[in-house]
């Protein structure tokens, strides 16, 4: 998975557990951890290629995101006034690869 596609996802994700999270990542439970379609994922580091970037702790969810709901969370982003953000979570279609 490409750099940009794994922080986009990662922004995505931050951004719908946002909501959610009222303190700092610890060994305790998260406020909101009975929400069972959702998991809590700690703060923590990741390594892409010789790059390491910091991960804010975040909820993701536990069953893959349909094409469908995507484009729900975008117009949602948009409905809201975070113009910004929508920008953001819009694919990068010039990384597409034509596989036919």
């Amino acid at each position: 998975m490409q750099k940009t596609n794994l922080l986009l996802i990662l922004l995505m994700l931050s951004f719908m557990g946002h909501s959610c999270l009222s303190k700092k990542a610890t060994n305790q439970k998260a406020p909101g951890d009975h929400i069972e379609n959702f998991v809590f994922i700690p703060e923590g580091i990741a390594i892409l290629n010789d790059d390491t970037i910091a991960v804010n702790p975040f909820r993701m969810s536990r069953y893959e995101l349909s094409n469908a709901e995507y484009l729900e969370f975008l117009n949602d982003l948009k409905d809201k006034g975070f113009d910004a953000k929508h920008k953001t979570a819009l694919p990068d279609t010039t990384q597409w690869i034509n596989l036919t």
